[in-house]
């Protein structure tokens, strides 16, 4: 490459540069020198822990892509999102926008959590836990629900990854992983995630509303099994993402932990149901989580046989009552004989739609 044309291209990103920074100068976003950043160590993917040198606040910095106007646009629309959101002591903080010294890797600036995700802190520090703390946990994650479902707020992927712990309490990442219960009901940007927490009826070839409120109370669900029993849900299973997603789309639930509180395990059974008509709101799963009391600790003794979850009658239930939908509406035509309906083959075709929607999607997520 000439000289000429180096000169040009560096021309160019310095007007890139300024006009995104004169932009979020305008919409009051604060805007940070790297240099004003030390310690900065690379936690795990694209995102860093750093520390501010004047303050020695502890803060996260995330890399993001801001390639042209329509992504510039999209964060400005993000950012004025996230600042209704965050008035919420449980969502992590939004501090502003950095970039990486020579480069033109801009980076958002967020509050960083002391004890890592609920999976790292889970991890850590699972045997210390008692049953008063895994509660408290599970009502903080409720409640934090509640406020995105009262704001018609949807989480796109919602998982122990995406919740932080900090000082022993819940703290939300749902900076891009959120969208508006109005907006185009088309996939949300990488938010597949982690099989096990994604709501089978999301999935369906037949469903067209895509994730909604009823998809983050299955999320909720898994996570609540996920505190009771401090392992990734699944965890021992060596299956392939396809097989873990063929078991989960014919029933297939964790186990219930030995000493796990009755009413605890009724309410992520509900959350974990096929049907996503059948599951609680979020008001209602707040409401029964609050009906735990913990002073007796007998259940803490109680020698149970933990038997594997399933629902899939609950399953082969939704797709008869798809089947007999089908059947009136065929009643209504003129037929010589009602069709014939193998309802054990009808499901097989069901499982292999779903699959290949499921391909689709990933693919077209990558």
């Amino acid at each position: 490459m000439s000289q000429e044309k180096t000169n040009e291209k560096e021309w160019e990103a310095w007007m890139d540069n300024l006009i995104i920074e004169d932009t979020l100068r305008k919409e009051k976003i604060s805007f940070y020198q790297y240099s004003e950043f030390e310690y900065v160590k690379l936690i795990h993917g694209n995102v860093y822990k750093a520390t501010f040198k004047t303050s020695q606040k502890t803060v996260a910095l995330k890399c993001i892509s801001l390639n042209d106007k329509f992504t510039l646009d999209n964060l400005i629309n993000e950012i004025k999102r996230y600042r209704k959101l965050e008035i919420h002591d449980s969502i992590l903080r939004f501090y502003g926008i950095t970039k990486q010294e020579d480069t033109n890797n801009y980076m958002i600036i967020l509050e960083c959590a002391n004890n890592g995700s609920l999976r790292q802190y889970l991890k850590a520090n699972f045997q210390k836990l008692d049953w008063n703390t895994k509660l408290s946990l599970a009502k903080q994650i409720a409640n934090v629900l509640t406020f995105l479902h009262s704001n018609n707020i949807i989480h796109g992927k919602l998982n122990s990854e995406n919740i932080f712990v900090h000082d022993g309490n819940i703290k939300f990442n749902v900076f891009g992983l959120t969208k508006v219960m109005s907006e185009s009901l088309r996939f949300l940007t990488n938010t597949l995630g982690p099989i096990q927490y994604i709501d089978p009826q999301y999935l369906e070839i037949f469903n067209a509303i895509g994730k909604n409120k009823s998809s983050n109370i299955f999320s909720l669900g898994i996570i609540l099994w996920e505190i009771s029993s401090g392992n990734l849900p699944f965890e021992m299973e060596s299956l392939s993402n396809a097989d873990l997603l063929n078991n989960i789309a014919k029933g297939k639930r964790e186990m219930v932990v030995p000493g796990t509180p009755p009413k605890y395990k009724e309410i992520y059974n509900d959350c974990w149901k096929h049907n996503g008509n059948s599951r609680p709101d979020i008001s209602q799963v707040v409401k029964n989580l609050s009906e735990i009391i913990i002073s007796d600790a007998s259940f803490e003794n109680e020698t149970l046989q933990s038997q594997p979850q399933n629902v899939t009658d609950e399953i082969i239930s939704v797709k008869s009552e798809k089947l007999n939908i089908l059947n009136i509406q065929n009643k209504l035509k003129v037929h010589s004989d009602p069709p014939f309906v193998n309802k054990t083959a009808e499901f097989g075709v069901f499982i292999k739609d779903l699959f290949e929607n499921f391909l689709i999607s990933l693919k077209n997520n990558l």
